[in-house]
């Protein structure tokens, strides 16, 4: 059979397309890049293209002819072809027999269902001939299927980094730009690109942080490897200020509230500590401690209900701890004993990202409420970076993949739509 102007036969392997089995079939697929073969009709074709990741957005894609032969055609199934994760939403497709005016709507027939019961399949003087119009989704959320995605770089690579915030509003501040040089700086990210603005008032790295773009807290950290600080920073949404310090100056602490009511747990202040102290809004009180002493964990949540997991002391630790407001308790361990590892979320619905489990990885770890699970992996194996948001929609910038980076992360139900895949009787 011809199709798309070649002859071709056998099995074709498209592994990113979900719905349709090529076994036995003629098949071919056409990508966004194909777009440049001819294989689109560009201008009939109103989804924007993003070259650098040979992606569509939402709108039409339109091909140009893509069979043409005296054989009649008697059914077709479509599919789209996507990286990383199928869509929650599917697109449509529209069915073409003639020059491409008139239209023989097939809604919803993406995803493997056969398209018979068409009309237009009268020949063109003994030719048959099709084309394709597919309509795509201004949105591919799967509400269980998640990936991350890169996105909107930081203005500097940088490690030992705190961050808070949302996927569409967060803030990051401090770190550590190489050779232990600790910086001030402090970012914003608006949901597609980081900006500069006011510092802190002193450079420091391995600190935590937690709060909103409005109303953020800088906790603890380091001026040098060897220089722990007890400073409490309170961000207004455009300036910090020092505020009332912590009982006891440390590094690789974690911190999840408010700046109204927060927790702060763990750390190494000349000793590793299993110290929380409680945020009231205006000073730190010292309450019931962690189950072991340990930095460099993971952690999420509030001053009545948070989550610790991870960290390091002499070895990697695998322990999860759960607060319920008055005290720790241990639950379910990690997968895998680790450390540095960002985490967002709550008690009941958390993500543990990246970490150092005595190599660099890539692993993301989901956790229910009772036990942990692994997930689909971040796009390169990271340490030493924050991570933000929830386990449906989460952010993940900086850290330390063999090198310093300023990589952000999304994380997000969303399958990039890289094509479509079609298949004739």
């Amino acid at each position: 059979m011809k199709l798309l102007g070649v002859t071709i036969g056998g099995t074709l392997n498209y592994p990113m397309s979900q719905g349709i089995d090529s076994s036995g079939f003629i098949a071919e697929l056409y990508t966004a890049a194909a777009g440049a073969a001819g294989l689109i009709d560009t201008v009939n074709t109103s989804s924007p293209y993003n070259a650098t990741q040979d992606t569509y957005g939402s709108g039409i894609v339109q091909t140009i002819q893509l069979y043409e032969s005296a054989t009649p055609i008697t059914s077709i199934q479509t599919d789209e072809v996507l990286e990383n994760a199928p869509p929650g939403t599917r697109g449509t497709v529209d069915v073409s027999f003639d020059n491409g005016s008139s239209w023989s709507t097939a809604t919803n027939n993406i995803g493997g269902d056969s398209i018979s019961s068409f009309t237009g399949t009268s020949s063109d003087g003994g030719t048959y001939k099709l084309k394709l119009k597919f309509t795509i989704g201004s949105s591919y959320v799967s509400a269980t299927d998640h990936v991350w995605v890169t996105t909107g770089s930081l203005t500097e690579a940088k490690i030992s980094l705190a961050g808070c915030g949302t996927t569409s509003d967060a803030l990051c501040f401090g770190g550590d730009t190489g050779a232990t040089v600790v910086i001030s700086t402090t970012e914003i990210w608006s949901g597609s690109s980081w900006a500069t603005t006011t510092a802190l008032t002193e450079a420091k790295a391995q600190l935590t942080g937690c709060g909103t773009t409005s109303a953020a807290l800088c906790i603890g950290g380091g001026t040098t490897a060897s220089a722990e600080v007890n400073t409490t920073e309170i961000w207004s949404g455009s300036s910090w200020s020092t505020t009332t310090v912590l009982t006891e100056a440390k590094h690789g602490a974690v911190g999840c509230g408010t700046t109204s009511a927060a927790l702060a747990f763990g750390g190494n202040s000349d000793a590793i500590v299993n110290t929380t102290e409680k945020w009231a809004g205006s000073s730190w009180v010292t309450t019931t401690v962690l189950t072991e002493a340990k930095y460099s964990m993971g952690g999420c949540g509030t001053t009545s209900a948070a989550l610790c997991f991870g960290g390091y002391s002499d070895a990697n630790i695998a322990t999860t701890e759960k607060w319920a407001g008055s005290s720790w308790v241990t639950t379910t361990v990690i997968l895998t004993a680790s450390n540095t590892m960002g985490g967002c979320g709550t008690t009941s619905d958390a993500l543990s990202i990246g970490g150092h489990t005595g190599t660099v990885v890539n692993t993301t770890l989901i956790w229910n409420g009772s036990i942990w699970a692994t997930t689909t992996v971040l796009t390169q194996s990271k340490f030493d970076m924050p991570g933000c948001g929830t386990t449906s929609d989460a952010l993940c910038f900086g850290g330390n993949p063999g090198t310093y980076t300023n990589t952000t992360e999304k994380w997000g139900g969303v399958g990039l739509q890289k094509g479509f895949v079609a298949k004739i009787n």
